[in-house]
């Protein structure tokens, strides 16, 4: 049986501190055909001496300015040969050794396009396991982490449109929804993720703002997206009022669903 190539695109900047877990989360798959690519966005922390010390094991890094993560992504896009993409943040990680193998060793994806799969949220006070949400939702927002997500290269010929710097992977993914394009559920978590740092937690309402547009664009009603718009804020500042008055204790026995 041939094994699908499979590219996974890491982005970082500035991110001694995280990265190497995530580098060794790739290389450490028991799946041996895999292509391994780090865009690094000009790190001055200590971060590219990591990716250093595996270069004899990725395929292609670099290490320059972008224009935002992704555009970052875009660069590995063009450097990808594999039929499948990931695209595994610094900070994030496979779940396991054996998530690659898990989903292609002996699966076949002939007219898949886009297969995903559940996540570890990680949080500063615990994790808890999140499974991806029924696809038909996906109109109203992400059911499931870009990190868990393999998509066919083929139909990321254009990569992630610039427009929007916060929820491009959502408007490219409810595009492939709204072109018919296939998704499949692989039931198994295929990524942990880090969910109290990044661009989209630090920037969550202009996040949210970018998706209520990206509805407009795709001509949903105003008035039912500006609904969701406003629930997820109200729900997003609420959840996160109460993590910080809450006592951790109790925060652990709540999060803490893998124990």
């Amino acid at each position: 049986m041939i094994k699908p190539l499979i590219s996974v695109v890491t982005v970082s900047y500035n991110a001694a501190t995280t990265i190497e877990q995530t580098i060794l989360s790739v290389l450490n798959q028991t799946y041996d055909n895999v292509e391994y690519i780090i865009i690094d966005g000009g790190s001055t922390d200590g971060t590219v001496d990591i990716i250093k010390k595996y270069a004899d094991k990725i395929a292609y890094w670099v290490s320059e300015p972008d224009g935002g993560i992704y555009d970052a992504m875009n660069k590995g896009i063009l450097k990808a040969a594999g039929a499948w993409l990931n695209f595994m943040n610094a900070g994030d990680s496979f779940m396991d050794n054996k998530v690659l193998s898990m989903c292609f060793e002996s699966n076949f994806y002939d007219d898949v396009d886009i297969l995903y799969g559940d996540a570890v949220l990680k949080y500063k006070f615990g994790r808890r396991m999140v499974e991806a949400g029924n696809i038909q939702q996906i109109i109203r927002h992400m059911v499931f982490s870009h990190q868990s997500t393999f998509v066919r290269k083929q139909i990321m010929k254009d990569g992630f449109n610039l427009r929007w710097r916060l929820a491009a992977d959502y408007h490219f993914l409810l595009g492939c929804f709204r072109e018919g394009r296939k998704f499949v559920h692989a039931d198994i978590p295929i990524s942990l993720v880090e969910v109290d740092n990044g661009s989209t937690h630090d920037n969550y309402a202009q996040s949210k703002k970018e998706v209520l547009y990206i509805h407009k664009q795709f001509g949903y009603s105003f008035f039912k997206c500006y609904w969701w718009y406003s629930y997820d804020l109200f729900h997003f500042y609420v959840s996160s009022m109460v993590k910080q008055i809450m006592p951790k204790s109790l925060l652990d026995r709540i999060y803490n669903t893998l124990d």
